[in-house]
């Protein structure tokens, strides 16, 4: 399959996941979060909820956000 055809959150998906055992919802935060920073260059939520790829009203975006960065990543990650 070329994946230049493929949107770049599938690419980043596919390229991710093997690394991130985390569940799916967290994982699906994390693709849009990252694309979400390069596109707005910004790491400032209020202005990512904008942008980022999640569905609902951009408060709803902004509360997944921020329980999103207040989750703590499992310890093996880290290793």
């Amino acid at each position: 399959m070329n994946h230049l055809n493929q949107p770049p959150q599938d690419s980043l998906f596919a390229a991710l996941r093997p690394f991130f055992r985390i569940d799916q919802r967290r994982f699906t935060v994390l693709v849009a979060l990252i694309l979400a920073i390069i596109q707005q260059r910004s790491v400032v939520l209020n202005n990512l909820k904008t942008t980022i790829a999640l569905a609902g009203s951009q408060e709803t975006r902004y509360q997944r956000l921020l329980r999103f960065v207040q989750f703590l990543l499992p310890e093996e990650m880290y290793l």
